[in-house]
């Protein structure tokens, strides 16, 4: 934490024994350990509720997440809104030529005649019979 080495430590010592004399340096000692002890103590107990203030915004935010894709609705989205009808679930409509009942009677009438000409024994295209 402060860096410090044995010669420092070394120089410290006989300071404080010239400063507070050999007599009063065990309690001098005893006094700065049980302050280093608190200082310890009190960082560890403001390192814990950091943790824990972080892990409870964590779970806030994905309990937000959660709520957030549990009730998502794509319907109302507008990303979605284009893509999602509500008949969604129905089959699509085929896309057929045929859009008006004379263009129907016109597909249909062109189908029988295709048919006609495929049977063995009917005109083909040259409209020759059955070449008997």
């Amino acid at each position: 934490m402060f860096d410090i080495g044995w010669t420092e430590m070394l120089v410290i010592g006989v300071i404080a024994i010239v400063v507070v004399g050999p007599k009063d340096l065990p309690a001098l000692l005893r006094g700065v350990g049980r302050i280093v002890r608190q200082m310890r103590g009190l960082a560890r107990e403001f390192q814990g509720g950091v943790e824990e203030f972080i892990r409870e915004a964590e779970l806030d935010e994905v309990k937000k997440s959660i709520h957030h894709v549990s009730n998502f609705d794509p319907t109302t989205h507008p990303d979605f809104r284009s893509d999602v009808s509500p008949d969604a679930g129905s089959e699509p409509k085929p896309d057929t030529a045929a859009d008006t009942p004379d263009e129907k009677a016109d597909v249909e009438k062109a189908s029988a005649e295709k048919g006609d000409a495929e049977k063995p024994g009917s005109a083909g295209e040259d409209g020759k019979g059955d070449g008997a």
